[in-house]
This record gives structure tokens, sequence and C-alpha cells, in this order.
């Protein structure tokens, strides 16, 4: 499992020791409590030694509707 610090619609930035490297593809499932997100990202930058950052690049719809309701409810609990 990784950590992620920032997370929204467009991507998201993984922390891991071991980066891919720039223009990988990676496929990512997403625990988002009871539900998972599956999308496909691609690795925009890489701060090595410290993580990646990923542009989603596909997504179903139904997915990003889940990941739509995740990051609205991670809003609503920093409120």
């Amino acid at each position: 499992m990784l950590r992620a610090e920032t997370m929204g619609l467009g991507g998201i930035f993984l922390y891991t020791r071991e980066p891919l490297a720039s223009g990988s593809m990676i496929e990512m499932i997403i625990d988002a409590g009871s539900e998972d997100i599956h999308a496909r990202g691609i690795v925009r930058y890489v701060k090595p030694g410290t993580g990646m950052g990923l542009q989603f690049v596909q997504m179903q719809p139904e997915d990003r509707a889940r990941l739509g309701r995740f990051l609205k409810a991670q809003e609503t609990s920093l409120d």
C-alpha cells in the first residue's frame, strides 16, 4: 500500500522510495473506504527517493463519480 499526499479529479501524488520513470503507465485501485476506484494513470513527474505525481488518463464514469464523492467527503471532514 502506498501513501498519497495530494489527490484531485486530475491525479494523485504517491509516496514511494522507488518511483517509476516519468511517462510510465500504471493501473491503480484506490481504496476509498467502502468503494474502490479503478483508474489508469501516467507518471508526469518524479521526486527521486520520495514519490511520483500521476495524472489520471483513463477512468470509467462510475469510478470518476466515486472519486468525486470521496473527495467531497474528505473536504467535508476538514471543515
